[in-house]
């Protein structure tokens, strides 16, 4: 009949109502885990704070009848000028730096405390030291195979052994590290130059960039490296320093097996 309205398909509703499904998760699950995590992170500090709560009652006579969100807003506002009263002293005393070095070496040598907190030390430095220069800039380096780039962080100049022993001049040292956590493991690459890509990024956005999987990923340029020429293992020009995770040193010079290796691929090349 002219005009009549042919009802849905089956096929069409179930479409739509998985996309909705789809739509909604997207939506509400980020959202969830924040409120979780929110929480717990929350709990977790005021219930470290209870014993500051009960003292701070006590001492400044505040009554029970007093909300307990109150004292508990009141004892985080205690800790946090206890915490800038004591970078204050730290900043305006001399010989802050080196009593810092001393406690963080006494604090590494406890047995399985010192390595939790070395990691945890050298985390907190990297996100709360204004003045940190551990990342410099972002590259992008053909890595582990052919055809496949990985994004890492500039650290330092390659040591002179290291340069020598490759064959190579200006290498620089990068830092690839494994995702979500950029802080907890990675590989360190002495890498030529002409190896390299550059990206238009910041490391605050190459740290999002590995943080997330990928996921934050924005608008990049890119300026080309030299043509790459392609092999059985890591391009010319290329020296992987080996496995890094926190506590690691990144300056030591590469294994037996990484300086043979160079060698005998400038060997094969000539």
């Amino acid at each position: 009949m002219p005009g009549r309205i042919q009802p849905p398909h089956r096929g069409d509703i179930h479409d739509r109502l998985k996309q909705a499904l789809v739509t909604g998760l997207t939506l509400t699950v980020p959202l969830l885990i924040t409120v979780v995590v929110v929480s717990f992170i929350w709990g977790f500090i005021f219930g470290t704070l209870q014993p500051l709560t009960g003292t701070l009652q006590r001492v400044l006579g505040i009554s029970g009848d007093t909300p307990e969100i109150l004292l508990q807003i009141v004892s985080l506002l205690v800790v946090v000028v206890l915490v800038v009263i004591i970078g204050f002293l730290a900043d305006s005393y001399s010989g802050a730096k080196a009593a810092e070095q001393r406690f963080d070496r006494a604090m590494g040598a406890i047995p399985g405390i010192g390595s939790v907190y070395q990691t945890f030390n050298e985390m907190s430095e990297l996100v709360f030291d204004a003045d940190t220069e551990s990342f410099q800039e972002i590259k992008l380096v053909e890595f582990p195979t052919e055809g496949s780039y990985a994004t890492g962080f500039v650290t330092a100049e390659t040591p002179e052994d290291i340069q020598r022993q490759t064959g190579h001049e200006d290498m620089l040292t990068i830092y690839v590290p494994l995702a979500p956590n950029p802080l907890m493991g990675g590989y360190v690459l002495h890498v030529s130059p002409d190896r390299c890509i550059d990206v238009d990024m910041s490391v605050e956005e190459g740290l999002k960039t590995i943080m997330t999987s990928g996921v934050a990923i924005g608008d990049t340029d890119t300026v080309e490296a030299a043509p790459l020429e392609y092999s059985d293992s890591l391009p010319d020009g290329i020296v992987q320093a080996g496995w890094f995770s926190s506590g690691d040193r990144d300056d030591e010079e590469p294994s037996g097996d990484a300086t043979s290796s160079a060698e005998d691929r400038q060997g094969e090349g000539s």
